[in-house]
């Protein structure tokens, strides 16, 4: 499962969530910057990182379920 949010600070904000709720053998994250259990049930991203591994994958993607948190952002060019 992958939850994907638009910047980076709240992808960090929710694996930590995340963490304290299902615990930290089950949660990951994975940002341009950080790599943290990358192979855990469920993967904190930014959609970039998740559109890399459709791109890599293709119909074999690990995207059973997507999450997309605050999607109207995704189209805001100043997001970063």
């Amino acid at each position: 499962s992958w939850y994907t949010a638009p910047i980076k600070a709240l992808v960090s904000e929710k694996f930590f969530a995340l963490t304290r709720e299902l615990g930290a053998e089950r949660v990951g994250m994975i940002t341009g910057d950080a790599s943290v259990n990358p192979q855990a049930p469920v993967v904190c991203c930014t959609a970039e990182i998740l559109a890399n591994v459709a791109l890599r994958d293709g119909q074999y993607a690990p995207a059973d379920l997507v999450i997309m948190d605050e999607f109207h952002y995704y189209s805001d060019r100043d997001r970063g």
